[in-house]
């Protein structure tokens, strides 16, 4: 398998792994973990628009 092809495969397996548990979660906690991913992108400078009023919002949500 082309080493493009297989990075692909494994992108798209794992992506629909985490969007296999994600869809098992409640709205909240879905919201947290879309936040959390933010966080993660803006941590790691993939990303630079995140803002931290959703992450705590979702936060709150999910601790009710």
């Amino acid at each position: 398998m082309d080493e493009a092809v297989e990075k692909e495969f494994m992108i798209n397996s794992l992506a629909e792994r985490i969007q296999h548990q994600v869809i098992q979660l409640p709205e909240p906690l879905m919201l947290e973990v879309l936040d959390f991913i933010g966080y993660l992108g803006h941590r790691h400078g993939l990303w630079t628009d995140f803002g931290e009023e959703g992450l705590v919002d979702a936060q709150e949500d999910a601790l009710r």
